[in-house]
């Protein structure tokens, strides 16, 4: 899970080492994009579980989850960054956590 683009560096190194990499951007709606291209709201449980469904759905079953949202945080601190870190370090992985709940058995999520 990501706050930008599914293009550059990260997406490459990430793949060097994984059979696939599912890019997951942060939007206020959920849609997929492309097979391995999702938009979804990261503090949104719904949308993080119907992406877990569309991956148990192609067969995936296992899923190591790398929540990269803490690291886009930057700039002076104050009350912007200090929502920003809330949101990016507290909410969405409690998001996760609550998706998790409702998310396919026989898939496993690390």
């Amino acid at each position: 899970m990501a706050d930008g683009p599914a293009d550059g560096a990260v997406p490459v190194a990430l793949a060097s080492g994984h059979r696939r990499v599912v890019w997951l951007r942060t939007a206020e709606h959920f849609a997929r994009r492309e097979h391995d291209l999702f938009e979804a709201d990261p503090a949104d449980p719904e949308h993080l579980r119907r992406v877990l469904h569309a991956l148990a759905d192609e067969g995936c079953a296992e899923v190591d989850w790398l929540h990269t949202l803490p690291l886009g945080i930057d700039g002076p601190v104050g009350d912007k960054a200090l929502d920003r870190a809330v949101w990016a370090c507290l909410d969405t992985p409690a998001a996760v956590v609550r998706a998790l709940r409702g998310a396919p058995r026989e898939l496993a999520v690390r």
